[in-house]
């Protein structure tokens, strides 16, 4: 059985960070395997803490993985700083698989989750990175504040392709990938999809996933993007104006 591995955050709703990232593996066939970074205290609508594991015992829980399992893709999300940042780097060095990184910096729910100037030494370990236009502004290599140019320059300085998701605020659901100097816009199949806690991470990891088995990335996100909106069909909601998938 395939297996992803994914290293970020607990968010107790499970609408994000690793439990979520499980959820929908495990919905596409691939075994699951997680490693926090951090402890959140959240609800849908309200962040109220974050607190980081020991690069230490980060490591431990990595090497336990790597020592038991072929791992066949890692989706990562929050880092921690620059230690845990140099656990990751020491981690994907000894690895040959798909890393997808989604550089989650602010979660919807509005916490500080990633520090931008410390993430330079991972993006050569990166098989594709999916920020938000807001994570992009963040960590473009571009003045400009438009964060289509700021993941064009990215993709000139660090040779690795982008998913920007959401680009663009006047078009709701446009995705661009940037991808050996190529510009994909990708447009929404939906009109509408309400505000869903953890819509990113989703997505991420169903790229992650498909990655397994095929390389193409063009014509995996087009299959992750029709699959999300597949799981948008299949959304419930706990309390006041945020849903999550099931």
């Amino acid at each position: 059985m395939k297996t992803i591995l994914t290293i970020g955050g607990f968010d107790p709703t499970s609408g994000a960070g690793v439990t979520a990232d499980i959820k929908t593996a495990l919905s596409l066939g691939v075994y699951a395997l997680g490693a926090l970074t951090c402890i959140t205290a959240q609800n849908t609508e309200h962040f109220s803490e974050i607190e980081f594991i020991s690069p230490n015992l980060l490591e431990k829980q990595l090497e336990d993985l790597r020592n038991d399992f072929s791992i066949d893709a890692i989706k990562l999300s929050i880092t921690g700083g620059s230690e845990s940042i140099e656990v990751l780097t020491s981690f994907f060095s000894k690895l040959q698989c798909p890393v997808i990184f989604d550089p989650v910096l602010i979660s919807t729910t509005g916490g500080n989750l990633n520090r931008v100037n410390e993430l330079n030494s991972l993006y050569k370990y990166c098989t594709l990175i999916t920020p938000n236009r807001n994570e992009m502004k963040m960590i473009g290599g571009s003045k400009s504040g438009n964060p289509i140019d700021n993941a064009i320059e990215f993709h000139k300085i660090h040779r690795i392709p982008v998913f920007l998701k959401s680009a663009n605020p006047d078009i709701p659901g446009l995705d661009v990938l940037i991808h050996n100097d190529n510009c994909y816009e990708m447009l929404p199949s939906k009109n509408e999809i309400p505000e869903i806690h953890g819509t990113g991470c989703k997505l991420s990891t169903i790229i992650a996933c498909l990655l397994i088995e095929n390389a193409d990335i063009v014509n995996v996100i087009e299959n992750a993007r029709n699959i999300f909106i597949k799981n948008t069909n299949s959304i419930f909601q706990p309390s006041g104006n945020s849903w999550l998938f099931h």
